[in-house]
Parts: C-alpha cells; structure tokens; sequence
C-alpha cells in the first residue's frame, strides 16, 4: 500500500502505471536521472497517450535490482563527450 501527502494519512492501493516524477520520487532520485535510465535501456516503459509510464512490475523490478550506477557503463561513442569543451580564439597560445 501507498501512503501519500495528500491523503492525510490514508492508505491508496498500489497504482499499476507510474508517471517520471513518481518513479523518481519513489526511488529518490531526480527526474532527470530516471529520464536517463529510461534512456539508457534500464528502465522500461509504457506509452499511455503522449505520457511515458513505468509498471509496478518494472519498478520493482529495478529497485531490487543492485546497480554500480545510475547511467549507462558503457563509454560514449561521441568526441564531444571524450574531450573537455574548449573554444578556440585568436589568441597566441601560451607555453
């Protein structure tokens, strides 16, 4: 059962479909770290309408689940991500 804020104190059914922010909530983490894990494959989802939604099933799922960390392991493929952002100028470059 889930006991919400806005229930004062009463005690909901478990809900089938969970939107991000609940996911998020109910993982501590931030939205953005359940956008990449959904992005990255290790959380699956449902569309209902326009709305990404996460099962009960798959939520449990990954909560029982150890993980190393939140993102992908696997090295980016992108030269942006492998060197640091440098702007280049006209300036004499000092040695």
């Amino acid at each position: 059962m889930l006991k919400t804020a806005g229930t004062k104190g009463k005690t909901l059914p478990p809900k089938l479909l969970y939107a991000r922010r609940d996911v998020a909530h109910a993982l501590s983490i931030s939205l953005r770290s359940v956008d990449h894990l959904i992005a990255n494959g290790q959380i699956k989802t449902r569309k209902l309408g326009n709305r990404v939604m996460v099962s009960d099933a798959e939520l449990r799922r990954f909560a029982d689940t150890d993980h190393d960390t939140l993102t992908s392991t696997q090295p980016s493929t992108d030269a942006a991500d492998r060197a640091p952002f440098c702007r280049t100028t006209s300036h004499a470059r000092l040695t």
